[in-house]
Order: structure tokens, then sequence, then C-alpha cells
């Protein structure tokens, strides 16, 4: 396994803008290679996590020549209520 800083990965593992966070992050030696898993949170509930998974995967071999990708990951939480404004202002009487 060559020489990889796991910091710089970890910042390269934010191209997609739907990662929120990036933890338990660690290399391990595969038989392809170089491996990496880790646990990602996204940014909301509806992100495409086949399209976070496949950016991240590309990132990673191109750049790292990191040839396996195992991601997990955490639910991001309940969507945040909005305000319906469909239905007008209320105002106080």
């Amino acid at each position: 396994m060559h020489e990889v800083d796991i910091e710089t990965v970890r910042m390269a593992m934010f191209v997609h803008s739907g990662v929120k966070a990036v933890d338990s992050l660690r290399l391990y030696r595969s038989v392809a290679g170089t491996g990496l898993a880790a646990t990602l949170t996204v940014a909301a509930p509806d992100v495409d996590q086949t399209n976070v998974r496949d950016t991240i995967a590309t990132v990673l071999r191109e750049r790292f020549g990191i040839d396996e990708v195992d991601l997990q990951f955490q639910d991001p939480g309940p969507i945040p209520h909005t305000i319906d404004i469909s239905r007008g202002l209320i105002e106080k009487k």
C-alpha cells in the first residue's frame, strides 16, 4: 500500500455537495491494492447515495489509487420543517 495522507483523502471525499460528514475513515490493504472504508452523513435525506458513492469512488481511484471503496451511510435526520405559505399570511385580529 502506497503512502496516502488520510486527511487529504477525507477532504477529497467532500467533492460531492451531498456529503455533510466523513467519519470512521480507514485505509487498508485489499486484493486489488488499497481499500478505504468510511461512514458518510449526507446533507439531506433525498441525496442520491448511489451518485455520492460513484463520484467519491472515481475521485479516490484517480487521485489516490484507491481501488476498493466501502461506504456506509448515516441518516442525516429529519427534513427541517418549512413554512407553508400556500395559504397566505396569518394575521392576528
